[in-house]
């Protein structure tokens, strides 16, 4: 808990230094390729994440990845677990700019997910949501429809492959398609974004989910698409 708690007291050095040597300890105790130093390496990662100390909590990225590597294998869950959130990390701080690693990354933990649990399975699905939104974000497609093509290609994808996903509050179905109607709107397409947003709206009340949960990323996506008015509209 100490190095965490400089952390969130914004002594990074100090909680690098507490970290280090508890990193220290636990590698003379378990071994230097064992679960107990990755996992410390990515617990205090993330809660530093969410400790506000963001850019500093993803400069122990890549240690966090090779810790979780040697400790489990380039083709365990956990693995995959490391590379989406490091990708969920990426896009929180930097969102179009998210970086060109991340679109590897999630495709890697894609194969390991859909291996191990099954193409159907509600986290393997998440992650092909994940890679769609990444490959829909401006700065790779131009903001051109054309260049979403692979994004939208994979949300279909994902949407296909969830159809029978219908549980209220959690559903990866109804998350799938508002990422693709954030695409649409991102990259220009009005009406094909209104179209997969009425479905939505149709969906989540035959289902009594709450939409709000679905649609807050729309009015950015609207805006970004150089759509104004619709923007202010759904954000109200």
């Amino acid at each position: 808990a100490k190095p965490l708690a400089l952390a969130r007291a914004g002594d990074m050095k100090a909680a690098d230094d507490a970290l280090e040597q508890l990193l220290e300890e636990r590698r003379r105790r378990y071994g230097p390729d064992s679960v107990p130093v990755a996992d410390t390496l990515v617990t205090f990662m993330v809660l530093a994440f969410n400790e506000r100390q963001k850019r500093a909590a993803m400069a122990y990225g890549p240690r966090a990845l090779d810790a979780t590597r040697r400790a489990w294998g380039s083709d365990h869950l956990e693995y995959a677990l490391v590379l989406n959130d490091l990708v969920l990390m990426d896009y929180e701080i930097n969102r179009a700019g998210v970086s060109r690693e991340a679109e590897g990354a999630l495709t890697e933990a894609y194969r390991i997910r859909a291996d191990r649990l099954g193409p159907k399975h509600r986290e393997t699905i998440a992650t092909l949501v994940t890679l769609g939104m990444i490959q829909g974000q401006r700065t790779r497609t131009g903001g051109k429809l054309a260049g979403a093509a692979p994004a939208i290609a994979t949300l279909n994808r994902a949407i296909a492959l969830s159809e029978r996903d219908r549980q209220p509050g959690e559903n990866v179905n109804l998350w799938a398609r508002t990422t693709l109607a954030e695409t649409y709107a991102r990259n220009g397409a009005l009406q094909p974004a209104i179209q997969a947003l009425e479905k939505v709206l149709q969906l989540a009340r035959e289902q009594n989910a709450e939409d709000q949960l679905f649609l807050w990323g729309l009015p950015e996506a609207m805006a970004e698409g150089g759509f104004r008015e619709e923007s202010q509209v759904l954000s109200k």
